[in-house]
C-alpha cells in the first residue's frame, strides 16, 4: 500500500495504513522453556503380580514466561486405572537460589492418580499464588496432563523440575530409617531434578571448611582443630594445624629483702594465646651466698609459676646473695638467659 497519497484523499489512506500496521502480528519475543526427563522400570512386583504403584516412564514439562503457563504430562509404564487407589502425582518446578543451585520446590502441581479426575491444583510458594488447573487423561490411560497458569509466574527464572507419586497416612510414620522426624507420606517412585533445554546445572562449589575446625587431626599430632591443637592459636578460621616454631623467651626478674628473706617474683614471656594450649613449664629459681655470713648458701627451686610459696626464700644469714632465674624453654619457647640480682639481708635478729 502507498501510504503518501495526494492531500485530498491523504487522511483516509492514513487510517488505513495504520489498521493494517496493527493487525501485523508482533514479534515473539516469549522465552518458552521445555524439558523431558526419563525414568526406568523400577516398581517390583508383588507376589500378586504387576505393582499397583504408578512408575513414572517419562515427565515432560513446558513453561511460557510471558503467559505464566504451565504445562506437565507424566506418562507411566502402566495405566493408571490399575494401580491401586490414594497415590497422587506432584511436579514441582523451581528457580537457581543465591548459590546457583535450582530446588524444584517454587511451584507444586498436583493431582489424584485416578481415569475420572478432571481437576489438578497448583501452589505457587516463592512467587505466591494457588488455585486449580486442569487435568487431561490420555486414551491410553498411560499419560496425565497437568496444566495451570499463574500472574505471578510472568517472567519468573523457572529452570528446572522434578516428579514424584505419594500416598498419605494418616497415622503417620517415621520420615527416614533414623526417624529424626514425622512424616505424613510415603514417597513412592520420583523422576530426580531435571532441567529445561538449554539450562544445565551450576557447578557445585562445596564450601571450604578450615582445617581448624573440619574435625580432622590434619598434622596427625593426636589434637584436633581450634580448641585443642596449638597450631591454630584459637582460630576456627585458621587453615593451619601445624604447630608453630619455638620462639625466644624471656625471665622477667625481680628480688627484694623481707626479714630475713628473699621474695622473688617471675614472669616469663611470651604469654602465646590460646594460653591453656601454650603453658609454661617451671622456672629454675637459684639463690647462691657471695659475701658475709651468705657465704656457702646455695639452693635451687625448680617453681611453677603463680605459685607464691615458692618464691621465697627465708631464715637467711646475713650478708649479699645473688638471685638468679632461667627458663629451661618447652615446645613452643626455646630457652632463655638467666638474669640475676644481688640482694642483702641485715635485719635485726638475722644470723651473723
Amino acid at each position: 500500500m502507498d501510504c503518501t497519497p495526494a492531500r485530498p484523499a491523504r487522511l483516509i489512506v492514513l487510517l488505513a495504513c495504520l489498521a493494517v500496521l496493527g493487525a501485523a502480528p508482533a514479534t515473539a519475543g516469549a522465552d518458552v522453556r521445555v524439558g523431558q526427563a526419563s525414568d526406568p522400570v523400577d516398581q517390583i512386583p508383588d507376589v500378586n503380580g504387576p505393582s499397583k504403584t504408578p512408575d513414572f516412564e517419562q515427565v515432560r514439562v513446558r513453561f511460557d514466561q510471558a503467559t505464566g503457563a504451565v504445562t506437565a504430562t507424566a506418562r507411566f509404564y502402566q495405566p493408571i486405572d490399575t494401580t491401586s487407589p490414594g497415590h497422587r502425582l506432584q511436579v514441582g518446578l523451581g528457580s537457581p537460589t543465591i548459590g546457583g543451585l535450582c530446588n524444584p520446590g517454587d511451584v507444586l502441581m498436583g493431582a489424584d492418580v485416578a481415569p475420572t479426575a478432571t481437576q489438578s491444583t497448583f501452589a505457587v510458594a516463592r512467587f505466591t499464588g494457588s488455585g486449580t488447573g486442569t487435568l487431561a487423561i490420555s486414551p491410553d490411560k498411560r499419560e496425565m496432563t497437568l496444566a495451570f497458569s499463574s500472574p505471578t509466574l510472568v517472567k519468573a527464572d523457572l529452570r528446572c523440575f522434578n516428579a514424584y507419586t505419594i500416598t498419605y497416612d494418616d497415622i503417620g510414620h517415621c520420615g527416614n530409617p533414623e526417624c529424626t522426624f514425622f512424616s505424613h507420606t510415603f514417597v513412592h517412585d520420583t523422576v530426580e531434578t531435571a532441567y529445561f533445554d538449554g539450562y544445565t546445572p551450576a557447578p557445585v562449589v562445596l564450601p571450604q571448611i578450615p582445617a581448624c575446625r573440619d574435625g580432622i587431626d590434619n598434622d596427625h599430632d593426636g589434637k584436633i582443630d581450634f580448641d585443642q591443637d596449638p597450631g591454630c592459636h584459637g582460630d576456627a578460621t585458621a587453615n593451619s594445624e601445624a604447630d608453630p616454631a619455638a620462639v625466644a623467651s624471656k625471665v622477667a626478674l625481680s628480688a627484694r629483702r623481707s626479714g630475713c628473706g628473699i621474695d622473688v617474683k617471675l614472669a616469663v614471656q611470651p604469654v602465646l594465646k590460646p594460653a591453656d594450649l601454650f603453658t609454661f613449664g617451671r622456672v629454675a629459681v637459684s639463690v647462691r651466698g657471695v659475701s658475709g655470713a651468705a657465704r656457702g648458701y646455695a639452693k635451687t627451686r625448680r617453681v611453677t609459676l603463680g605459685d607464691p610459696e615458692g618464691y621465697r626464700f627465708g631464715a637467711l644469714r646475713k650478708g649479699r646473695y645473688r638471685v638468679s632465674a632461667s627458663y629451661a624453654g618447652d615446645k613452643w619457647r626455646k630457652a632463655s638467659a638467666a638474669p640475676s640480682r644481688l640482694v642483702t639481708v641485715r635485719a635485726r635478729g638475722c644470723r651473723g
